[in-house]
């Protein structure tokens, strides 16, 4: 490891050179050698010049109770068959955290809270398939639904921070979000030309009654004074997880899928999906975009196999457009288009046992994320991350017993 020499400082004020010239040569004194025996020395005779404390973000407890029952009823006649029925669930949530209050993480600035939510859901649904002709099948389906919150958003927990540079800004979790909420319908033709293969085409529409995403809101939070133990209000950006108002997302989606002869194969699928949602006033007055997080416009998966009764192998390429993910301090953040290739290789050595070998992310490829401009679109020019993921590499075996 090489590094430039500085002196480290220990929690008494002494000074410590960590560092030895690579060279004697004067033309080379810029470049340093890490002595990690010096440093290690260093470590253990030197007291930490902070007390370690506990991250308030991560410390929460939470308790989901769910109680559901459902009712279904099965119909088949002629060239008609399907099913609807309805599905009762009740959720019951207590959530138990911390609180920062104060401008230094001493005891006496943390405080215990908790949270109790809970809501009530009457889901019916109707699924209807016709047999068109012995190779043509036409599906319909509607349905009420719904997905709970992510636990993470859950957290009754409350922290921020106040800067002269910045002004205060801060984070916190709401343990009384309303599930994710839609009223969709689906219609779909599928065609079995061949053993194993299908050319389908479907269209859905989602009525969009609540979803869930991060947002950054001016509130007015009290803090106290270290120094002289007097508590204040002042104004924080705060982020957190908010019910949208709803909307409407609607697409279709193209599948592909023939068996071709000696073995191989090919699997393709595209879909493209259409979300139009609410504005809050907030968004109207600022002129900004309400946006679906984690929905891309196009998403496409194609898959090229060969298998046999003791071989297979399959190589896949999945994309999805770019997408927004999270919403920090005002500005909408996203995650540019991202496509990948995979590999999987299995081979059967007996009946009972089989080797596995995955390749994962082939071409090393990288996705990066940008900020949103002033109209809550993706902005280029303000970049944010390049997430690097990497290849990976998995050697398995599976046995029967």
């Amino acid at each position: 490891l090489i590094k430039a020499n500085y002196p480290k400082v220990s929690s008494d004020g002494e000074q410590f050179n960590l560092g030895m010239f690579a060279s004697d040569s004067t033309d080379n004194a810029i470049l340093w050698q890490f002595d990690n025996s010096k440093y290690a020395d260093w470590i253990s005779s030197t007291a930490p010049s902070t007390a370690p404390y506990e991250h308030l973000d991560y410390t929460f407890d939470l308790e989901e109770t769910v109680t559901a029952g459902y009712v279904k009823a099965v119909f088949d006649h002629n060239k008609w068959r399907g099913n609807f029925g309805v599905r009762a669930v009740k959720t019951e949530l207590d959530s138990r955290s911390v609180e920062y209050t104060g401008r230094s993480f001493a005891p006496e600035n943390i405080q215990d809270i908790n949270s109790s939510n809970s809501y009530d859901d009457i889901l019916p649904s109707v699924n209807i398939n016709y047999d068109f002709t012995d190779d043509v099948v036409v599906r319909f389906a509607a349905a009420k639904v719904m997905s709970r919150p992510d636990y993470d958003f859950l957290s009754a927990r409350k922290s921020g921070y106040c800067a002269v540079a910045t002004g205060c800004k801060g984070s916190e979790g709401n343990p009384n979000l309303k599930p994710y909420r839609a009223t969709q319908y689906d219609l779909s033709a599928e065609w079995y030309f061949n053993e194993s293969s299908i050319l389908s085409f479907a269209y859905f529409y989602k009525d969009i009654d609540s979803y869930i995403t991060n947002a950054t809101i001016e509130k007015q939070w009290a803090t106290t004074d270290p120094d002289t133990g007097v508590e204040e209000v002042r104004d924080f950006l705060v982020t957190q997880p908010l019910n949208g108002l709803g909307g409407e997302n609607s697409g279709f989606e193209v599948n592909y899928t023939q068996k071709l002869p000696y073995g191989f194969g090919v699997q393709t699928n595209y879909t493209y999906s259409d979300a139009q949602l609410k504005q809050t006033a907030e968004q109207k007055e600022a002129g900004e975009e309400a946006v679906l997080p984690n929905n891309s416009e196009d998403t496409f998966n194609a898959t090229v196999y060969y298998e046999n009764t003791t071989f297979s192998a399959r190589v896949s390429y999945t994309y999805r457009s770019e997408y927004f993910y999270t919403n920090y301090l005002g500005l909408n953040q996203y995650k540019d288009g991202f496509g990948q290739y995979d590999l999987n290789i299995s081979y059967n050595v007996t009946e009972d046992l089989n080797l596995v070998f995955q390749a994962i992310n082939l071409t090393d490829e990288e996705q990066e994320a940008t900020s949103g401009n002033s109209t809550g679109m993706s902005d280029a020019n303000r970049p944010l991350a390049i997430h690097d993921y990497g290849r990976r590499f998995l050697l398995g075996a599976q046995m029967k017993f």
